[in-house]
């Protein structure tokens, strides 16, 4: 065991943790060591000194931030809860003729199911003891509704290949519009996601890993919309891939961000502004662009099914964080 005097009178331990564990205590006692620091001090006191408090205080300097080896898991959760959106692109690829309309309606109800339901649970959980994160959330949809007609008006919203044969330029169009607010608000939205990722898998790797889990269930539908819109509007289903792939690449730069730039200063009040903006502008997307786009197909029984599927995927998902972690 490494006892508290023998280290002292060495001088090789942190003398501020030494001072404060004597203070709690008349008689020597084992030390409260990491594994890693246990092992570099076991070292120290057989093979000489290893430069040990001079890690600790570099450590104490940096103010928290995880070193490499603390980070990459929580970045490789991230990664993977990212890249499941493009598993969404899949289906583009399962049909050769591109998804019927039935698929289609189902998929954009899906979406709108998911994106609604995620949007009410991020404004309602944060915002009871303040104003602000509604008056950001309607800001959000409001400034998403600004650009989506600032977009129509200089036509930003014409598809990179229209449909000239069935005389389907203004579906084309329209679906095109619909797939680029679908990829600029789900990228946003990704964003926070890498950033909860991995910060709660620095505090615990089991709590990450389900979050992780919760976090691809609700992208793969996600990255089916973006998928399906895309094909929808361009017929290119390489383009489809691209579009879901760099969506879901914004959750590992999410989770960069937490861990290398933002730790020091993203409180949680920061953190909840943030995402009660992108709620708003999800439930714009959800109630103005996709369930209009999907009742278009007049397929309602499919319209029906995707949104209450995509309710109870995000339901069930919260419903298992909840009851596994306490809420």
């Amino acid at each position: 065991a490494l006892l508290l005097h023998p280290a002292a009178a060495r001088g090789t331990l942190d003398r501020r943790r030494l001072l404060n564990l004597a203070a709690q205590s008349s008689r020597p006692e084992p030390l409260a060591l990491s594994p890693h620091e246990g092992l570099v001090a076991g070292a120290e006191l057989a093979h000489g000194p290893p430069q040990f408090v001079e890690s600790l205080d570099k450590r104490e300097r940096k103010d928290g931030v995880p070193t490499l080896r603390e980070a990459i898991p929580s970045l490789l959760m991230a990664s993977l809860a990212g890249l499941t959106t493009t598993f969404g692109a899949l289906i583009v690829f399962a049909m050769p003729q591109g998804p019927p309309p039935w698929a289609m309606a189902y998929c954009l109800s899906l979406a709108a199911g998911v994106m609604v339901t995620v949007a009410s649970e991020l404004v309602w959980g944060k915002s009871r003891h303040s104003l602000w994160p509604w008056v950001l959330f309607f800001a959000g949809g409001i400034v998403t509704w600004l650009l989506t007609y600032v977009a129509s008006l200089l036509e930003l919203d014409k598809p990179p290949v229209e449909d000239k044969e069935d005389g389907s330029r203004a579906s084309g169009r329209s679906m095109w519009r619909l797939a680029t607010v679908l990829f600029v608000s789900l990228t946003l939205h990704n964003f926070p996601e890498g950033m909860a990722v991995a910060v709660s898998a620095l505090q615990s790797s089991q709590l990450g890993l389900t979050i992780c889990i919760g976090i691809a269930c609700h992208n793969i539908p996600e990255g089916i919309t973006i998928a399906v819109t895309t094909y929808g509007a361009t017929k290119s289903r390489s383009r489809a891939l691209l579009m879901t792939f760099l969506s879901g690449i914004a959750e590992p730069l999410g989770a960069v961000s937490a861990v290398l730039i933002f730790r020091t200063f993203l409180t949680p009040e920061v953190v909840e502004c943030l995402v009660a903006a992108v709620a708003g502008v999800m439930l714009y997307i959800s109630l103005a662009e996709l369930l209009p786009e999907a009742l278009s197909t007049h397929r309602w029984l499919w319209v029906t099914a995707g949104m209450v599927t995509g309710i109870v995927v995000i339901v069930i998902t919260s419903l298992v964080i909840d009851s596994s972690f306490g809420g």
